[in-house]
This record gives structure tokens, C-alpha cells and sequence, in this order.
């Protein structure tokens, strides 16, 4: 294609045409290296069924493509190809993402090189690309925001009205090794979005890409498993080609000919690249040798790989052969022959004669790529050594000591990644690795081995055998560990470090202690030069945690491990255990360890990147979280103008309490949320140590200022640093957009709590009174006797007067209380409030002024509900949310990811038949739904019958029970060998028993909860989304949980059937997908 003249203006542009250059003829080489695209081979998709659907239906405008290695999809995508290039009236833009070149393995090439072809066709398009270059140079093509840059300029090819029909094509998107759940991201929403548009992409059958384009809603699928017939017939097309092409090479005989076809025909297994390698091997073979050649192929990839290892090692030219694979194991792109001489030492005598290395005898690991450069590729070499046996990896081991001075064996045994991505234990990684530091674990019971560096802040007393602490287990792995406190307490600070030790690609350790990045962390320090490659801190517990750190790129280099502790505040130390390094630091007696550390860095700016969201095994998927740092109590919940707005106590700059923002995110269904910009910014925002924020509060539709959404809440001032303030007063903001909140100018509209409010005064919540038809508002306050809420009552929400108290309590729940609501619902009026650090309700009655309270119990049965908020929609609902986190035990891993705190799916509110406060998930989580059901029942159960393994788990069961003659029955949920949860209905005394102590780094404890009603019958709803478990039972009672599990096997479900017979109506598993992407 050549570079259209329209271009001038951005000579930059050349940038992508660069890219355009490789992707362009890519596709034709690979396809030549395979043996050739032949029209017979592919032709017959062209027939399917599925792909008919694709080209026909106006509607279906995703194909993909998925097929396991071999099976032909890079020729049939450019078969395709060449089919469309045919209709000259659309446009054509095709990728193909290759796993070893950094020019074309990442998100943001595949995005240069389909804008490139298309608007190198229809210049009209061009304005699209300049507009953005004139602001941003020749940096929007390279530099960290180029992807974000050209996503927006393809977003706007895509929308223009001029744009012509266009087929856009993307071949291997396994390959795409950076950025790939942000391609796959956007080609889910462009394919619904541009109806103008057809995409066909093409991958292997990787559950993360089937994730994510399963979420597509008008995609066809075409599995090349299911099309076993016309792919075996394809390829035996290709083996009568092959073979007619050898015959002709090597001239034949009939008797030869056929032999060599009916052992490519037998062993192929139905995969082109089996084939095309044979034949690659038997053009060198003499004919007299053919036969007696054609026993040692081994049917399938793997054995002929390990013959070709083979091969290779025992050749004349082993060494070099041996040399040039280990450095194709370590090196990121294709190198060419020249800079080759400079890594591999034997070349440096052949210099002269680079041309020599493309002798037949060397074939194996050259590929030529252009007539005038002899480029290395890596994909099918680095399949030989990695699946190679024992001798093979040894001989490398042995001979690649002059490879950049390194022993590089460890590498063969791991595929080499982009940092912050982890290699699957299950994917041929081997035990044998880079010995780690000298006395990981700390198991001498002293410091033997690592170094005391300055500071008081450790020594041997730090190494501790204490296994528990006031709020649960430490976890340590084995009798001892570093406990950073138990030298100098927190007063103490130091630093210490390990013995020197050669990096791994991976590594892994026990994390503990307090939270604070820029003074206390474990960190990784290369020995050279002293830089720190990598850092974790804790999590303001001291519960140990495992983290997992990719080191690959650092991978042989010395380096050492450093505890670094400079602060003496609150959790001021650090914990560390069981240092580990390779395929060793992933998995734990044969179960897989959950990434943390790594999966989920804080986000620059207030954008949410779903690909980053599902990259973190225990961020919730259909649950609100923030996009980085802290979130607690939900306020200023309101369906405004139609749309549901959510608004949460935020502290953006780390995962812990901090100064209070106010984040907001909408909704048009109350369950898929979208984030807004932060609404409420605390008073003195460039003070990180002023705690004073905007506190809790809630939000109304002010009709006197234009329909405006107004919200009140707390202004907290901390008195530490401004003692002549007041510490809590009520203020307010209003916006007429829904994004904007200038704070009123003369707050604060309470400026004083009332007489006897000793305890504190906050969390304003305003609600309609149909008693007198007036604005109210409940603030909750206390004294030394109980909790208290205090009532005022306005004409136009912004000059209040003070009534009185609501409703007192007598200490039971608190003598402090926050976060209330008051409203009514059925005939009945509810009052909600935290006290004590547990969520609390009343149901009675109300004249206006007073409370009379008839009922009390906890809202949720469940360890980790606070803070619940109510409102009503707009079809008279009551609806509400909870913070699904608890102050008692903050165990909270996701702090290692950046995050921290959920707030639960959106409940409706009803009076329960024995007249308390029953919840159950709204109509709307059905639009979550994310294929079939699957369904067991009617059954009658004895024993135990297994659900299946669920992973990520996204998932609502439903278990309806009809009778039971059993003593209890036992639902087990996030289970594998090592941790589970158990949830148990003890029919005796039809008790709900919510069991996790033994689940994974969360809080250990059972909760229980009575279940009224009939004594054999009972129906469960439950919603489990990684780290997120809501209950929902028949009668309203609801029971909330955070789950961290520890490995990514747990994932079973089973039911336990106990002393008898239980009679299931239905039981029913149902995947969900994502509300926020």
C-alpha cells in the first residue's frame, strides 16, 4: 500500500506507516514460512455457515475466530483477506499481532496499523489524526498516552457519517502481549457501536479472551474445534500440496510419495504446522533417506519439537545451535544477524560470513525475512527448548554461559512476559530456578543472612514464633518470620537486607504491617548499581499476605531484598516471610496463588480501565469499587432526572481512611455504574496530614433552585490543626448538571450541633415527611447513656430548625450514632444507624416529632455490612446500599492492588411477614445475566453432589428447598483443597450459619441468623463476585461478606446433604458479567 500523499502535513505519520511496513507483508510471511497460502485450504470457510451469518446479517458484526495452535487461523484470516480485497467499495484493515516483535505485540500498533489502512484509503478521514497530532506531535504515536490518544482518534473514524463500509480485520490477538484486555475492551464496544463496521478477529481458546468477547453482543463465534471436518479435510488438501511440491523437489517415486502422504495424513493430528514443519525438515533429507527419515517424526507438536531439541544438540553445530536458542529465550523482538555477533561469542569469528548461518544445517533457528536482513525469530524456537525434555534444557544450561555472562537455563523453563503479568503455574513451569537469599523463611530463628543495615528497627528479637495477635493469625508459613514490631515496636526505625541472590522471573513473599509507600516497604534492589526495581508496603495489618512479583526483566541479574522502615507512626513496621523464586513463588502445595502486588496498580487520573479492573483477581465485577485508593460509607443516593446517582466517602490518594472526598458514579438501572468525577473535595486538600474532609450526608431534588441536585452532608474539620473550628457542622452544594458542586456560600447551613451531643454530630440525611408535609433531617449524635438522632425541619433546605431528638437509645447499640436514615415504608416508619461499628435498625412508629420504636436488629446478618443508605426511585421503591466493610478486623488484601472497600448490589426494602426489615436484590441484577443457567432439579439429595468449578467467579445460585428430612444441609462456596466457606441451615432450630474460618486471608468467624417461617422449607439467593458475597434468604434476611481466597483453584461449589434427604425444587447457577464495563 503505498503512503498517500495527503500525509505530507503529518510527516509523522511515518510512525505508523512504519508499523503499516511490518503488518502488512506480516501475514503473507508467516503464511510463507508455513508452507504457502493455497486457496483450497482455506476456501471452505468461505461456505460456513457461520461465517455466512457474519457477511449477511446486518446485525452480526463480530466474527471470532478461535482455535488451538497449528489449526490454520493465520491463513484463513488471510484466505479472507484476500476475498474482500476483491470488493473494491469497502475499506480493508487487517493486523497481525505477533507475540515476538515488539512492533506488533501490543494494543497500540494494532490500533496504528487499522488506522493507518483506513484512512490511507478514504483521506477524508485524515482530520480525524490531524487534529490530535497538531496538539500532541509525534509523541501520540510513541510515547505512554498514545494508546488513549489513538483510541479517541479511532473512536472518531468509526463515528463519522462519511465513513464507507469497512471490514476490520485482527489475526492472533493471543499475540498481543500489551494492552490486550484494553483491545479486546474496545472491540467489544465498537463492534455494537458502529453499525457500518464488521470486525473478524482471531485468537486461541484463552478463557481471559473468551471473558471478555463473551460480553459482545452481536458477535458470531466460529470454533475450529467444532469444524473437525472441514479443518481435516483442509488439511489434507494442504498434505496433497506439501507432498506434490516434495515430490517434484526430490523427484519421487510413487512408492515414496505415497508413504511420505499417509504418514502426514496419520500423525498430523489436523494441524498445518505439524505438516509444514515435516516437510520443512524432509526438503533436506535425500531421497534414499525419506522412509527411514519419516519413522522418527512423532505425531502431535510436542514430540516433534523435543525430536527437533534433539536434533539440535546432537548436531556438528550444537554449541552455536545451543547459544543462538537460549539468547531467543531472553530477548523481547527478533534480532538481526549482525547484532547477533555481539551477544553470541562463536559468531564473532564468522562475522564475515553471517550469510552462512542460513545454510540448511542451521535452519532450524533462522528465519529469513528480507532479502537484505537476516532477522532471528522466536516463536516456534522458543517452543523447542521450553518443551525439550531434561537433557535438553541441561545441555543448555550448560553450553549458554557466554550468553550475556549469564546461566539463562532458568528462562528456558518459563515463557518470558511484559512486567506486571504472571506465568501460569500449570504452563510448564519447572522447579528448578535461581537459588533465592540465604535464610528465606527466617526458619534459623535469628538473622542469619541478612544484614542490619542502620536503624534500631530490627534484630534478632524481630524474629518472632508468635503465631497470633489481638485481632487473629499472622499466617506466617512455618515457625518463624520478621515481625517488624517486636524489636522497637513501632518507635524503632532501619534497614535490612538479604544476602545477594540472582534474580528469577519470578518471585514471591509473606507482606505484613503498615501501609505507607515512600517509607515502608520491602523492595528489590539491584546489586550494580543500588536502584530499586520494585516496592510493596503492607496493608495496615498484620495478617500476612502473599505477594507475587514478575521479575523477568530483571531475570540473572544480582540483586538482594531490602526492608526499608523510616516511620515511627501507627503500624509502623513491616512483616515479612518465606521468600520464594520461580515457578516455586506461584504455587502452594499443587494450589495456584491468587496474584497480588502487581495485578492492579493505581490509576493516573479518575478514568476506570475495565481490562485493569478484571486483571485483579479479587476486585469485584459487579459490585462499585474505586478505581484507586479508599471508599467507606455510601451517601447521596438519589434517582435524579431519571438516572440513579451513587455517591461514596472517597479518599483517592491511598487505600486507607484519609481525607473524605465525596466519589460519584451513575446509573441508569442502579446496577451498572458509570464514574463521574469526584463531586466533593475536602477543605484543605493540599495538606495530606489535614484528616478534615466532607463526611457523609445525602442528597436531595431542590425544586426552589431549578430542580438542582443538592447535596448535605458533614464538614469535618480536624481540630488538631484548626482548633478555633468546629469539628462537625452541616453544609451543602448544589449542581444543575449532575457533575459540577459549587458548596453553597452560606454554609454551613447547621452551624453547631444542639446541647447534649457530647458523643459527635454528622451524617445529615434529608427525607420527605407526609406527616406535615415537609423537608426533614435526621443527624445522628450520642452521650455517655446511648446513641441518639436529633430531627430538624426546613422550608427550603438551606435555613433549618432544630426540633429535637428522633429517638434515644439506652446504650445497647452504641453510644455513638452515625449514618442515619429515617423513612417510611408500608405502614411502618424505619429507622437505620450505625453504632458500635455494626449496622442497626428499628421499625415503629412516628407522630411527627418522636419515635417509637417496636423492633430492633442488625440490617445485615452478615460480618461486613455499615452504613446502609436508603432512597426511592422513581416507580416508589425503597432502595438502598451498603459499604460491605467492617472497622473490627480490617483484613483487606485488595490495599496491595491500590483499592480498598465495595459497596454491595442495590437492595429493595420491605417489611418482613414477623415485622422486621427484610432485603432482596432488585429485578435489575437479571440484566447481569451472562449466559445459560445451569439447572439441577427437582432432585432429592443424600450425601453430596458438586455444582462444578467456577472461575473468576461472577456468579447468582439460586436454591429453592420444598422439604427436608435431613439435619442440616451445607452449601460450600469459593472451596478447594486448602480453604472454602460454608454456609449451613441448621433445620432444628432454622438457623442460617455463615462459616469462614477457613476462608482464605479474610476475617475468620461464623454469623448466624434465624430464618422464620416454615421449618422444612427454604429459598437462597446468592451472589458471589470474587471478593464479594451477598446472601439473600426467602424471608428478607440478608447476610454480607468480603472473601479473599488465597488460591485461584477456589472456586468449588457443592452442596453437603447431613442425616437424611433435602428435596430441591431448583438449584441453579448463573454466570454474571460486569456492571461497570
Amino acid at each position: 500500500m503505498q503512503f498517500p500523499e495527503h500525509f505530507a502535513r503529518v510527516s509523522e505519520m511515518s510512525t505508523i506507516s512504519n508499523t503499516v511496513d511490518t503488518i502488512t507483508t506480516d501475514g503473507d510471511a508467516r503464511i510463507h514460512t508455513k508452507g504457502g497460502l493455497l486457496e483450497d485450504s482455506y476456501c471452505w470457510i468461505l461456505n460456513n455457515a457461520d461465517f455466512q451469518q457474519w457477511r449477511n446479517d446486518e446485525q452480526s458484526r463480530l466474527l471470532w475466530i478461535k482455535g488451538d495452535p497449528g489449526k490454520g487461523k493465520t491463513m484463513l484470516l488471510c484466505g479472507i483477506i484476500n476475498e474482500l480485497k476483491k470488493e473494491t467499495t469497502n475499506l480493508l484493515s487487517y493486523f497481525f499481532c505477533q507475540g515476538t516483535d515488539s512492533r506488533i505485540n501490543n494494543a497500540t500498533a494494532v490500533l496504528r496499523g487499522l488506522i493507518y489502512l483506513i484512512v490511507a484509503q478514504q483521506p477524508s478521514l485524515i482530520p480525524h489524526v490531524r487534529k490530535k497530532y497538531d496538539h500532541a506531535g509525534k509523541g501520540l504515536f510513541e510515547d505512554v498516552n498514545a494508546w488513549v490518544a489513538l483510541a479517541e482518534i479511532f473512536a472518531n473514524i468509526l463515528q463519522d457519517p462519511n465513513l464507507k463500509s469497512t471490514f476490520l480485520i485482527i489475526d492472533a490477538v493471543d499475540e498481543c502481549v500489551a494492552n490486550l484486555p484494553e483491545l479486546l475492551d474496545l472491540i467489544v464496544e465498537k463492534s455494537s457501536k458502529s453499525p457500518c463496521v464488521k470486525w473478524i478477529v482471531s485468537s486461541r481458546n484463552w478463557p481471559n479472551i473468551e471473558e471478555q468477547l463473551e460480553t459482545a453482543e452481536q458477535k458470531v463465534r466460529l470454533c475450529l474445534q467444532l469444524n473437525e471436518k472441514s479443518i481435516s479435510a483442509a488439511v489434507s488438501i494442504y498434505i496433497r500440496h506439501k507432498v506434490d511440491q516434495l515430490a517434484r523437489l526430490k523427484r519421487y517415486d510413487d512408492k515414496t510419495r505415497d508413504a511420505v502422504q499417509h504418514h502426514l495424513s496419520s500423525n498430523a493430528n489436523d494441524t498445518f504446522l505439524w505438516v509444514a514443519l515435516v516437510c520443512q525438515d524432509l526438503e533436506k533429507v535425500p531421497r534414499w533417506n525419506t522412509l527411514a527419515k519419516l519413522e522418527t517424526f512423532p505425531p502431535g507438536l510436542d514430540s516433534l519439537y523435543k525430536r527437533m531439541m534433539e536434533q539440535i544438540r546432537n548436531s556438528d553445530n550444537s554449541d552455536l545451535c545451543m547459544g543462538i536458542l537460549a539468547l531467543l529465550t531472553i530477548v523481547y523482538q527478533p534480532i538481526t544477524l549482525h547484532e547477533l555477533t555481539y551477544f553470541v561469542e562463536i559468531l564473532e569469528d564468522i562475522s564475515n560470513e553471517l550469510d552462512s548461518l542460513t545454510h540448511k544445517q542451521l535452519v532450524l533457528v533462522v528465519t529469513v525475512s528480507k532479502p537484505q536482513e537476516h532477522r532471528l525469530g522466536t516463536t516456534v524456537e522458543q517452543n523447542r527448548a521450553r518443551r525439550a525434555g531434561k537433557d535438553a534444557r541441561e545441555a543448555v544450561r550448560r553450553l549458554t554461559t557466554f550468553v550475556l555472562g549469564l546461566d539463562v537455563g532458568a528462562l528456558l523453563e518459563q515463557q518470558p512476559v511484559a512486567l506486571g503479568t504472571i506465568v501460569p503455574s500449570s504452563g510448564g513451569c519447572h522447579s528448578q530456578t535461581y537459588p533465592g537469599p540465604v535464610n528465606p523463611g527466617f526458619e534459623t530463628g535469628t538473622l542469619d543472612g541478612w544484614e542490619i543495615v542502620s536503624g534500631d528497627a530490627f534484630g534478632n528479637a524481630s524474629v518472632s514464633n508468635t503465631t497470633s495477635y489481638q485481632d487473629g493469625p499472622f499466617g506466617q508459613a512455618g515457625r518463624f518470620f520478621l515481625w517488624g514490631y517486636a524489636q522497637s515496636n513501632d518507635a524503632g526505625v532501619g534497614q535490612l537486607k538479604s544476602s545477594p541472590f540472582r534474580a528469577s522471573s519470578v518471585m514471591s513473599f509473606l507482606i505484613g504491617g503498615g501501609y505507607d509507600q515512600d517509607n515502608l516497604y520491602v523492595g528489590l534492589v539491584r546489586e550494580s548499581d543500588g536502584q530499586i526495581l520494585v516496592k510493596q508496603t503492607g496493608q495496615n495489618d498484620e495478617a500476612l499476605i502473599r505477594i507475587i512479583w514478575d521479575t523477568s526483566r530483571w531475570a540473572g541479574q544480582m540483586v538482594h531484598l531490602l526492608v526499608f522502615d523510616n516511620t515511627t507512626d501507627g503500624y509502623g513496621h513491616i512483616n515479612l516471610d518465606d521468600v520464594r523464586t520461580g515457578c516455586d513463588a506461584l504455587v502452594d502445595n499443587g494450589l495456584t496463588f491468587n496474584v497480588l502486588g502487581q495485578s492492579n496498580q493505581p490509576l493516573a487520573g479518575s478514568a476506570r480501565a475495565c481490562s485493569l479492573f478484571a486483571a485483579d483477581p479479587l476486585r469485584p465485577q459487579f459490585h462499585y469499587t474505586p478505581y484507586q485508593g479508599w471508599i467507606n460509607d455510601p451517601a447521596g443516593l438519589i434517582q435524579w432526572n431519571g438516572v440513579h446517582h451513587l455517591f461514596s466517602q472517597f479518599n483517592p490518594a491511598e487505600p486507607l481512611w484519609g481525607p473524605m472526598h465525596w466519589s460519584h458514579a451513575e446509573s441508569t438501572d442502579a446496577e451498572h455504574w458509570r464514574e463521574l468525577p469526584v463531586a466533593l473535595y475536602p477543605p484543605y486538600p493540599n495538606n495530606p496530614s489535614d484528616t478534615s474532609g466532607r463526611w457523609t450526608g445525602g442528597a436531595v431534588r431542590d425544586d426552589a433552585a431549578g430542580g438542582a441536585l443538592r447535596l448535605i452532608f458533614t464538614d469535618m474539620t480536624d481540630t488538631a490543626l484548626h482548633p478555633d473550628e468546629i469539628p462537625e457542622i452541616i453544609s451543602t452544594a448544589a449542581s444543575t448538571d449532575g457533575l459540577n458542586f459549587p458548596l453553597h456560600p452560606h454554609n454551613p447551613i447547621v452551624g453547631e450541633p444542639p446541647s447534649g451531643s457530647s458523643s459527635g454530630f454528622r451524617d445529615p440525611k434529608v427525607f420527605w415527611d407526609p406527616t406535615d408535609d415537609s423537608w426533614k433531617m435526621v443527624v445522628g449524635s450520642g452521650d455517655s447513656t446511648g446513641g441518639k438522632v436529633h430531627l430538624y425541619r426546613t422550608e427550603n433546605l438551606l435555613n433549618w430548625s432544630y426540633i429535637g431528638v428522633l429517638y434515644k437509645g439506652n446504650g445497647s447499640t452504641g453510644t455513638m450514632w452515625e449514618c442515619p436514615n429515617f423513612f417510611p415504608l408500608d405502614d411502618k416508619w424505619v429507622l437505620f444507624y450505625g453504632g458500635d461499628g455494626l449496622g442497626w435498625y428499628e421499625v415503629g412508629t412516628y407522630n411527627g416529632s418522636s419515635f417509637i420504636s417496636e423492633k430492633v436488629d442488625l440490617v445485615d446478618a452478615g460480618p461486613d455490612s455499615y452504613a446502609m443508605q436508603w432512597y426511592k426511585d422513581a416507580s416508589g421503591r425503597n432502595l438502598a446500599i451498603t459499604w460491605m466493610g467492617n472497622w473490627a478486623t480490617p483484613k483487606w488484601p485488595s490495599r496491595v492492588n491500590g483499592w480498598a472497600g465495595q459497596q454491595s448490589i442495590t437492595r429493595e426494602l420491605f417489611i418482613r411477614a414477623d415485622g422486621g426489615l427484610g432485603c432482596k436484590p432488585i429485578d435489575e441484577m437479571a440484566s447481569l445475566s451472562n449466559g445459560k443457567p445451569r439447572k439441577l432439579g427437582p432432585k432429592s439429595v443424600t450425601g453430596t453432589i458438586g455444582l462444578g468449578a467456577h472461575g473468576p467467579a461472577r456468579l447468582q445460585i439460586a436454591v429453592d428447598i420444598s422439604s427436608t428430612t435431613a439435619q442440616n444441609f451445607t452449601v460450600v462456596l469459593f472451596g478447594s483443597t486448602a480453604e472454602s466457606v460454608l454456609l449451613t441451615y441448621v433445620v432444628s432450630n432454622q438457623t442460617l450459619v455463615l462459616d469462614t474460618t477457613n476462608a482464605g486471608y479474610g476475617q475468620a468467624g461464623t454469623w448466624r441468623a434465624v430464618i422464620p417461617g416454615s421449618l422444612k422449607e427454604l429459598s437462597l439467593d446468592l451472589f458471589i463476585d470474587r471478593s464479594s458475597l451477598e446472601i439473600f434468604a426467602g424471608d428478607g434476611t440478608v447476610m454480607t461478606a468480603t472473601v479473599w481466597p488465597r488460591y485461584q483453584e477456589s472456586k468449588d461449589i457443592q452442596i453437603h446433604v447431613y442425616g437424611g434427604t433435602a428435596s430441591f425444587d431448583t438449584v441453579s447457577i448463573t454466570p454474571l458479567g460486569s456492571s461497570w464495563c
